[in-house]
C-alpha cells in the first residue's frame, strides 16, 4: 500500500508478534505503511540506507521490540538516537518486560514510551488504538510526520 505518508517502523524479530502488531494497528485504521526490521542487521541497512530501505521515507514512529534475537532493543534504541537523521522519531518500545530496571534504562536513553504487551488479545488492541490516538490525534509530530513529503522526511 503506498499512501505517500511516512512508515511506522516495526522492528520486531518474531513473526507472530509482528502480524498480530500490524493486525491491531490495520484495527485501529492506522493509514500509514508499516516497515518491518526483523534484527540488528536489518536496522543497520537501515541507518545505512542500504537495500531494500534505500527510497523508503523516514518513519513517523518506531515501535521497537527490546528482546530481539543477536542485538538488543537495547541498543537499537541507542543506535536510532545517535543516527542524526533519526533523532527526532518518537521510539516506543513495544516489549513483555514489565522490569522496572528495563523501564528506566529505556527511558534514560530517550525512549519516548514504553509499552508493556498484554497477554490478552483484546487489552493488546485497546493498548494500540490508544497508543495511535496518542501520536496521531493527540501529540504533535514532526514536520511530515502527516504526508507532507519534505526533505526532512526523506533519505
Amino acid at each position: 500500500m503506498n499512501t505517500g505518508l511516512p512508515p511506522v517502523l516495526l522492528v520486531e524479530d518474531s513473526d507472530e508478534d509482528f502480524e498480530i502488531t500490524v493486525g491491531a494497528l490495520r484495527l485501529a485504521n492506522m493509514r500509514h505503511p508499516i516497515l518491518r526490521c526483523a534484527n540488528g542487521n536489518d536496522v543497520e541497512k537501515l541507518l545505512g540506507r542500504e537495500a531494500p530501505f534505500e527510497h523508503v521515507l523516514c518513519p513517523v514512529l518506531i515501535l521497537l521490540d527490546l528482546n530481539l534475537g543477536g542485538t538488543n532493543g537495547r541498543d537499537l534504541l541507542a543506535r536510532f538516537r545517535e543516527t542524526e537523521w533519526l533523532r527526532t522519531v518518537p521510539i516506543t518500545i513495544l516489549t513483555t518486560s514489565s522490569n522496572p530496571a528495563d523501564i528506566r534504562k529505556c527511558y534514560a536513553s530517550h525512549a519516548n514510551t514504553y509499552l508493556v504487551k498484554p497477554v490478552d488479545l483484546e487489552r493488546f488492541e485497546i493498548m494500540i488504538q490508544n497508543w495511535i490516538t496518542f501520536w496521531f490525534d493527540t501529540a504533535s509530530l514532526p514536520v511530515g510526520a502527516r504526508g507532507d513529503r519534505s526533505a526532512a522526511f526523506r533519505y
